[in-house]
């Protein structure tokens, strides 16, 4: 069985590590990965079934190889596939929508974020309908296409966990603690993404500050790594909310 998976880029983040452990953990399956080059190409060096193509996402580049099946996972190729209502395509066609961003102008009422609400809608729900199967992350998400874009051809796959990538940090755990001066008895959580609205971080915070006094009881403290569009606000709100949040800008890698 021959699988082309479609994104956007190959740099680095979520979407391109959900696409790797798709390809990894179904060995005997070929799969080609078609998006514009980035840094995180060299990632899929080494896996004897999957073929990388830099070259970008156009329907013509993708479907030249027939596939089986055409899998998307960003909005920029699944309009470039549904711009023209009139086309059709052999291959089944499966998207899946790793959140839905249309909720960030949920949270203003002024006129221009209403308008790109709309906007997007619009755009999202015909392109939703256009693919043959829509797989959703979260049952939010699942909810919310159903309802709302009236699709019912929704699965919902939550995001897979690499359990050997989580005991391998275990033996990093003093290590980290070490190196930003935390207390030797404690628990210690990290959270790793960029800083913008869609990761959340704003609403991590809240949740840390309504349960301190506990995590202030339990040793606990968080690690918060990763730069964007809203670290500094982020930074000025920790002095007042909470005290036991480290923020590291600059992504740190570790293996």
């Amino acid at each position: 069985m021959l699988v082309h998976i479609v994104t956007d880029n190959f740099n680095t983040g979520g979407g391109i590590e959900h696409i790797f452990q798709i390809v990894n953990g179904f060995p005997s399956v070929d799969f080609r990965i078609f998006a514009e080059s980035g840094d995180a190409i060299d990632k899929f060096f080494g896996l004897r079934n999957v073929e990388t193509c830099p070259q970008g996402y156009r329907p013509s580049l993708v479907l030249k190889p027939k596939p089986d099946l055409i899998h998307i996972h960003h909005l920029l190729p699944l309009l470039a596939f549904f711009r023209n209502p009139l086309a059709r395509y052999e291959a089944p066609v499966i998207y899946t929508a790793h959140g839905l961003h249309i909720h960030k102008y949920e949270f203003s009422r002024s006129v221009l974020n209403s308008l790109k609400y709309k906007l997007r809608f619009k755009l999202e729900k015909y392109l939703f309908a256009r693919a043959d199967r829509i797989i959703a992350v979260s049952k939010e998400d699942q909810n919310f296409i159903k309802a709302r874009f009236k699709l019912n051809r929704v699965n919902y796959i939550p995001n897979g966990i690499d359990h050997s990538r989580l005991e391998e940090m275990q033996s990093q755990k003093k290590e980290i603690g070490n190196e930003f001066q935390l207390p030797a008895e404690r628990i210690l959580f990290i959270t790793v993404a960029r800083f913008n609205f869609q990761k959340g971080y704003d609403v991590l915070i809240q949740a840390i500050a309504l349960i301190k006094d506990f995590l202030n009881e339990k040793n606990a403290r968080f690690l918060l790594v990763g730069d964007g569009d809203t670290l500094p606000e982020i930074e000025g709100s920790s002095g007042t909310d909470y005290e036991k949040v480290k923020k590291i800008e600059g992504t740190r890698s570790r293996s």
